[in-house]
């Protein structure tokens, strides 16, 4: 336990609710305070206020609000171990378009979640926290009249959350909204109290009318002979984004070798004009992935297809509506769309910024939804969204990833029960080589090996993600999961996946006999002058296996990276008894710099300690 953590007195658990504007927050609120439970309520507002007492709003939009709540909260001495966040039950609004709407939610939805684990994260806290996140109409389960498929992206959140973080557990609670003071809608304050207030494992959950809903996945064999069965055509258009990418690519190649698909491949990159190619080809300096991708396009056209190549950023709604309007200008009809661009997160959450999370939300989201807008008078034979397994797994590092694939899940359901559109999401496990590829840089080199070794044995061949793409043409439904393994047990994987790497990872670092010379870096070695430095240059040392750590080197130079630094800032909290974040690291990533940090916190502690406590802790600190 942290000093900080000790001068409170008696830190007493409570509820934190964030009241959403339908009615269902409060009754909530009323019951709880009448079961005599410490309740603290947070709204929407313009900034951080409070209001009254324990009760406060913050600006959804503002992540240096939450930080704010939290610290009043924690001067309160109060620890919030049951966290309900309903800002999703939201009234209908069918006069703000998709896309607006869209920019609307995510602020209450994905940012306002984001933020709030963020937050309980610089926070420090190793109490056990639950977080439920009420939403409506998320969830397709019977024959809901409307659907909201841009808040599925708070599911990123409630799969990655508890991998990141073993303190804090997630889950999804999605409901229809009945009218208000009738019976079903006391009936669903009764079973919402009584659903947040029960532990459970079940992560994504709806209740309709008297019956609780939890999300399942089912086997669907598809044999060969039904494949007869599908919706590609003799010659048929078919638009792929990111369709020079190397999914894309063998996609291309599969409807080429097929039905002599007219191809047009969309991609941000595009290719230079045809009449370049023979020279670029020939040259001496020629680009090694661009010649892929010219041969590439060169063999589509030896088996027959005809190949438009058009440059466009797929979430330019300008730029794609020009480039629909030149494919309809060559080829008339567009029969499928198959939507396989994408960008895969890599980053922790406690680090993740609106800037990174933009490059994940751009392609794959906002994408859909520029094509739903500029394919608005286009009767397709089908739109194929290629979601990922991420959406069901979640993944370290990937909460973004796995909200903007819930997202493409959700909108397919949409787009199939709503608008009757031949939608469907496939939920692709890894295959052996992607985009995601490059991912793995931001792990450590064994990390890297272990991962690749798992994506050899397990992932999607080239010709096996073109079959089973085929044989789910030939199914009408709105989302179809393709696992190589069993998926419960990849679910089961994937929930227990951090602490046990993190265990590894650590265990590997005490084992292991080598040790390496410090690299060569831009900065002279300097060595470590007191006993604050002495100690971070001796864990950084143990760490990442280096035999001299001088005080002005940068972490990152040395190999570190966020997994490790996440051993790093536990150390250090035992070490020193000072509380630290993973953001600390990063904000100062030398000796000097964070012995500085370290010391300026131990400073204001000790003048709040007794002379024996200070003592105590000074005389922890030791090499």
């Amino acid at each position: 336990m942290s000093v900080a953590q000790e001068i409170i007195i008696e830190p007493s658990h409570c509820w934190l609710v964030f009241v959403d504007a339908c009615g269902i927050g409060n009754q909530i609120v009323e019951r709880l305070k009448g079961e005599h439970e410490n309740v603290i309520t947070v709204k929407v507002g313009e900034q951080f206020s409070q209001i009254a007492d324990w009760e406060y709003t913050i600006n959804p939009q503002s992540r240096d609000d939450y930080d704010a709540l939290l610290k009043n909260i924690r001067n309160l001495g109060k620890i919030p171990n049951r966290i309900t966040h309903l800002w999703n039950i939201t009234s209908y609004d069918n006069e703000t378009s998709r896309h607006e709407y869209f920019e609307a939610a995510q602020d209450v939805s994905f940012w306002s979640l984001l933020f709030l684990t963020q937050a309980l994260g610089e926070q420090n806290l190793s109490n056990s926290v639950e977080i439920s996140v009420v939403s409506n109409n998320l969830q397709q389960v019977l024959d809901e009249e409307y659907l909201c498929p841009e808040k599925a992206t708070i599911l990123g959140l409630c799969k990655v959350v508890p991998q990141e973080y073993s303190h804090i557990s997630c889950r999804s609670i999605d409901i229809t909204l009945p009218q208000f003071d009738t019976k079903q809608w006391q009936q669903l304050i009764d079973y919402l109290l009584i659903e947040l207030a029960t532990a459970t494992s079940d992560q994504v959950i709806a209740y309709r009318g008297n019956q609780r809903w939890v999300q399942c996945f089912e086997p669907l064999p598809i044999e060969r002979q039904t494949i007869s069965k599908n919706r590609l055509r003799e010659g048929g258009v078919y638009v792929i984004t990111g369709g020079l990418g190397g999914i894309g690519l063998a996609i291309a190649e599969h409807l080429a070798k097929t039905v002599q698909a007219k191809l047009v491949l969309i991609g941000r990159s595009g290719l230079p004009p045809k009449a370049e190619w023979e020279e670029l080809l020939l040259s001496q300096d020629k680009d090694d992935l661009l010649e892929t991708k010219i041969r590439k396009v060169q063999h589509l056209e030896e088996l027959g297809a005809e190949v438009l190549v058009l440059t466009a950023d797929v979430a330019n709604i300008e730029q794609m509506q020009n480039a629909i309007n030149e494919v309809r200008d060559r080829f008339g009809n567009i029969h499928g769309v198959i939507h396989s661009a994408g960008t895969p997160g890599a980053g922790l959450i406690q680090l993740k910024t609106p800037e990174l999370v933009a490059k994940v939300f751009q392609p794959k989201l906002k994408g859909t939804l520029v094509l739903d807008a500029v394919l608005q008078d286009v009767n397709l034979d089908f739109l194929v969204l290629f979601s990922s397994n991420t959406a069901i797994t979640g993944g370290i590092g990937q909460v973004d990833y796995c909200a903007v694939n819930a997202f493409l899940d959700a909108f397919a359901h949409y787009n199939f029960y709503q608008k009757q559109i031949p939608t469907v999401s496939i939920n692709w496990d890894w295959w052996q080589w992607d985009s995601w590829q490059k991912s793995l840089l931001a792990f450590a080199p064994s990390i890297q090996a272990e991962i690749q070794q798992l994506r050899n044995k397990y992932g999607i061949s080239f010709p096996e993600g073109a079959d089973a793409f085929e044989r789910i043409l030939s199914k009408n439904l709105p989302q179809i999961v393709v696992s190589t393994r069993n998926l419960q047990n990849s679910i089961e994987e994937h929930k227990a996946f951090v602490v046990p790497l993190l265990s590894k990872i650590s265990e590997q670092s005490r084992q292991s006999k080598t040790v390496y010379p410090r690299p060569t870096l831009e900065t002279a070695y300097v060595e470590p002058s007191n006993a604050v430095e002495k100690r971070i240059a001796v864990i950084w040392q143990e760490l990442l296996g280096i035999e001299q750590v001088g005080i002005d080197d940068n972490f990152f130079d040395l190999g570190g990276h966020s997994l490790i630094a996440i051993q790093l800032v536990s150390q250090l909290r035992q070490d020193f008894q000072v509380e630290l974040s993973l953001r600390c690291v990063f904000e100062a990533p030398t000796v000097a710099e964070l012995s500085f940090v370290i010391e300026e916190r131990l400073i204001g502690e000790l003048e709040e300690l007794s002379e024996e406590k200070a003592e105590k802790l000074v005389s922890n600190i030791s090499v």
